[in-house]
């Protein structure tokens, strides 16, 4: 019987309501990282996903990052460990 621990049933939640509202989530190490393409959006965006973390977790930690890699230039993301 292959059950979920308390945290990775958080993960999952997390990573579903991420896709929700910014429609692309990467995985990187312990983190969920979602661009901010949505220019008009964005702070609507973050307040959705800052009140979802606030009502579902004890403790996380939310940040804006710039991402970026060898064939595209830097964008702003949200990153979000729990």
């Amino acid at each position: 019987m292959n059950t979920l621990t308390n945290k990775q049933q958080e993960q999952n939640e997390l990573k579903k309501q991420m896709l929700k509202i910014f429609k692309q989530v990467y995985t990187i190490n312990n983190s969920f990282v979602s661009p901010l393409t949505d220019e008009k959006n964005k702070h609507k965006q973050i307040k959705q996903i800052k009140d979802f973390c606030n009502n579902n977790f004890n403790l996380y930690i939310c940040s804006i990052v710039f991402t970026g890699g060898i064939n595209c230039e830097y964008i702003t993301s949200i990153k979000i460990e729990i």
